[in-house]
C-alpha cells in the first residue's frame, strides 16, 4: 500500500513519500560532511525508490493515466471531469449506480468501477461522491485494483477513512486524499480541480495541505521573476 497523507495535493507530478526519505538518508548519515541526498524525477512507476543514496521522486500521473470518475453525472464530477478531459486528460468512464448505459458529453456511464475497468482500461479513480458515500467508493475502487485512487470529497468522518486505511494496507493501490485538489503533471494530466492554466512543467514539484494555497504558490512560482532557464538533464 501506498497511503498519501490526506489533504494533499501533487503539482507538476512529483512527491516524495517522507518515510522512505528517512530511511534512505539513515545509511548516509546526517553528521557533518555527510554528502545530501540527490532527488532525481523519475518518469516510470508511482513510488519513490531508494538506489544508492538517491530518491527518485514519484510520478503518479502521465499521458498513459487513464481515469474512471466516481460521481461524473453529478455536476461537479461533470464540470470538473470535461475540465480534465479538454487538458487532455483520458477521462474514459464515469461511474453511477443506476445510471449505467448513459452517457456525459460522450464519457460512457457504468454501473460499477469493476465493469469501468474492464471495459476501458481504467486505472485511475477519481471520486467526487458526496461524503457519506466516499469510503465505499474507495472500497470499490481498490478491488478493481486500480493503480491511483484520487478523492476529492470533503467532510468524510475520521472513523471512515480508519477504516479504509486499514483496508488498503498490504494494497498496492495509492490514496491521495480525501479533502484534496487532485494531482497534476502539467502538460500531461490533470486529474481533480486544479486549474491547470497556472501550472507550467519544470524541474520542482509542490505538494501542499491546502488546495487554495497551492495555486497560489504554484502561480507565484511559474512568475517570470521567479523562474530561470531549464538546466540542462543531470
Amino acid at each position: 500500500m501506498e497511503l498519501l497523507p490526506l489533504g494533499v495535493g501533487q503539482v507538476a507530478g512529483e512527491l516524495v513519500d517522507p518515510g522512505r526519505i528517512e530511511a534512505a538518508l539513515a545509511p548516509a548519515g546526517r553528521g557533518p560532511g555527510a554528502a545530501p541526498p540527490q532527488l532525481e524525477g523519475g518518469t516510470e512507476g508511482r513510488g519513490p525508490r531508494s538506489r544508492e543514496g538517491r530518491i527518485e521522486m514519484a510520478i503518479l500521473i502521465d499521458e498513459r493515466t487513464k481515469v474512471v470518475v466516481a460521481g461524473l453525472t453529478g455536476s461537479e464530477g461533470t464540470f470538473h471531469s470535461l475540465r480534465n478531459r479538454a487538458y487532455g486528460t483520458q477521462v474514459v468512464a464515469g461511474v453511477t449506480p443506476g445510471k449505467g448505459g448513459q452517457d456525459v458529453e460522450g464519457i460512457p456511464v457504468f454501473e460499477t468501477v469493476d465493469d469501468a475497468v474492464a471495459a476501458t482500461g481504467a486505472n485511475t479513480s477519481l471520486i467526487y461522491v458526496p461524503a457519506r458515500f466516499a469510503a465505499e467508493a474507495i472500497y470499490e475502487a481498490v478491488d478493481a485494483e486500480v493503480d491511483l485512487v484520487v478523492s476529492i470529497t470533503e467532510g468524510i468522518p475520521v472513523r471512515d477513512m480508519a477504516q479504509v486505511t486499514s483496508y488498503l494496507r498490504g494494497s498496492s493501490v495509492a490514496l491521495v486524499g480525501p479533502n484534496c485538489p487532485g494531482v497534476i503533471s502539467p502538460g500531461r494530466c490533470n486529474v481533480g480541480i486544479i486549474p491547470g492554466e497556472i501550472c507550467m512543467p519544470g524541474r520542482v514539484g509542490l505538494v501542499s495541505r491546502s488546495g487554495t494555497l497551492t495555486y497560489q504558490i504554484v502561480h507565484e512560482l511559474t512568475q517570470p521573476c521567479l523562474r530561470r532557464p531549464e538546466a540542462p538533464p543531470r
